[in-house]
This record gives structure tokens, C-alpha cells and sequence, in this order.
């Protein structure tokens, strides 16, 4: 129950915080304290840190994967043109 709480004001959180409320006007509401709005700050960047990371990594990866596809074409026709000798 209590943890059905949290998540209900860390979303409230989150909404005000996109509305423009300060962390002054959010403590208040939600009855947090300055440093619980902190560590849901944190925890929302470590969040996206992460996503970003795995972005990255996907997109490093497929780019990887593409070099390697183009480099085996090219064997392969390097392989054909000296068949073709």
C-alpha cells in the first residue's frame, strides 16, 4: 500500500515538475520531503542516462553490423571478379 503511495506521488511529482511548479510548491503538495524530491529527481535522469546509453548501443551496434555486411560484399566480390580470372 505504502509503495502504491510513493509511485502515485513520484508520477505527481513528475507531472508538476512538466507543469513548471518549483520543488518548493511540489514539497508542499505532496507532503515529500526536499530531499525525496531530489532522489526521484536523480533517479528520472539515471532513467534517461540509461536510455541513452542503450540508444547508443543499439544504434553502435547496427552500425557495426552494416560495416560488417558491406565488408563481406565486398569479399565477395573481390572473390568473384578473381574467380572470374
Amino acid at each position: 500500500m505504502k509503495r502504491d503511495n510513493t509511485e502515485s506521488k513520484k508520477n505527481a511529482f513528475r507531472e508538476l515538475r512538466d507543469l513548471g511548479y518549483t520543488n518548493d510548491e511540489i514539497r508542499r503538495a505532496l507532503g515529500c520531503s526536499e530531499r525525496t524530491l531530489y532522489r526521484w529527481a536523480n533517479e528520472d535522469e539515471d532513467e534517461a542516462y540509461e536510455k541513452e546509453v542503450e540508444q547508443k548501443t543499439n544504434e553502435n551496434e547496427l552500425k557495426q553490423q552494416n560495416e560488417i555486411n558491406d565488408l563481406k560484399e565486398h569479399l565477395d566480390n573481390l572473390s568473384q571478379s578473381y574467380t572470374n580470372l
